[in-house]
């Protein structure tokens, strides 16, 4: 069962005040007027380098941070009664992602959850020109003709749902999955695109990439799924 929105803000930091992990540690962010590329500052989930409500999607989070909001979850909703016994929150493993992708109705043969052509303005958000007015660098790259009206990450359900009601499920933060890369298992794969994302292949339905565990991005968040508990669970 897929949350229907990526984690928010307003979620995380009840999962901070209560649990107070460590957040130590620097982001992965783009330098507002300087070179496009990404670098390593002293941002953090409170404050990514840009506005943001307790109903934004939480982004410069790690894929080990959200686990840990699992377990919270999973913890919190057992003990009040909100969960039955034998399930719990985690990740969604790739293969759950990429049914989750091909919603009821999509053409098996498209190479984009939209189908074969550019993506659809104002349905989802990627790196249309508004980026600009984020003061990305000059050199950032956009999709040419493409508009969102967000040139940061946008509040969740503020972009329509697909078919089986999951908003999001491409484009705002890139999300983490469950699971770890053939190359390495310290590294995470991640799935959707995100506000920044502007190369035609990585918005492709069987586009993914991996970053280390514990790194943290400004254009990388989650979304938790409820699933049995079963012995062989990741």
């Amino acid at each position: 069962l897929f949350s229907v929105h990526l984690t928010r803000v307003g979620d995380f930091r009840k999962f901070a005040d209560e649990a107070a992990p460590d957040m130590s540690g620097q982001v992965v962010a783009i330098e507002k007027g300087g070179p496009a590329k990404y670098k390593r500052m002293p941002l953090d989930w409170t404050n990514p380098g840009f506005a943001q409500t307790d109903e934004h999607p939480v982004c410069a989070v790690s894929w080990q941070d959200s686990v840990k909001f699992c377990d919270w979850l999973t913890n919190r909703e057992l003990q009040d009664g909100t969960i039955p016994a034998g399930f719990r929150y985690r990740l969604p493993l790739d293969k759950e992602w990429r049914k989750a992708l091909a919603a009821p109705g999509a053409n098996p043969s498209s190479r984009y959850p939209w189908g074969d052509g550019s993506p659809p303005n104002f349905q989802c958000n990627l790196a249309g020109a508004e980026i600009r007015n984020g003061e990305i660098p000059e050199q950032w790259k956009f999709i040419e003709g493409f508009r969102d009206n967000a040139p940061f990450p946008s509040p969740v359900g503020h972009f329509p749902a697909n078919r089986y009601g999951l908003h999001d499920i491409y484009g705002n933060l890139w999300q983490f999955c469950m699971d770890a890369t053939d190359s390495a298992a310290d590294k995470r794969l991640l799935r959707g695109g995100s506000w920044l994302t502007f190369d035609p292949d990585e918005l492709a339905l069987a586009a993914s990439f991996d970053r280390l565990s514990a790194v943290r991005c400004v254009d990388a968040g989650f979304r938790c799924v409820l699933a049995p508990n079963r012995p062989d669970s990741p």
